[in-house]
C-alpha cells in the first residue's frame, strides 16, 4: 500500500503550528505594547495644555483609542504582506 504521508508526519505539523502560534502570539503582544506606549506618549502630548481633568481624560482615552486602532491596522497589514496573503 501506498503512504500518503511521510514519516512522523503529525510531529512536524505540530511543530510547525506551535512556532506559527508562538510567532502570532509574540506579533500580538508586541503591537499592543506598541499601540499603548505610542498611544500614551500622543495622548500626553496632545492633551498638555488642556486644563479640565474631565475633558483631558475623554481626550486622552479618545487619542489612545485611535492610535491603538491605527497601530494595529498598520501591523496587520505588514504582517499579512509577511505572511504572502492576498
Amino acid at each position: 500500500m501506498i503512504t500518503l504521508f511521510r514519516k512522523h508526519s503529525a510531529l512536524d505539523f505540530k511543530t510547525i503550528l506551535t512556532r506559527k502560534m508562538l510567532l502570532e502570539i509574540t506579533v500580538v503582544l508586541f503591537t499592543i505594547l506598541l499601540a499603548g506606549l505610542l498611544g500614551n506618549y500622543i495622548a500626553e502630548i496632545a492633551t498638555r495644555q488642556i486644563t479640565n481633568v474631565l475633558t483631558r481624560f475623554f481626550v486622552g482615552i479618545l487619542i489612545g483609542l485611535l492610535v491603538g486602532l491605527g497601530v494595529g491596522v498598520f501591523v496587520k497589514r505588514i504582517w499579512d504582506r509577511i505572511q504572502k496573503r492576498p
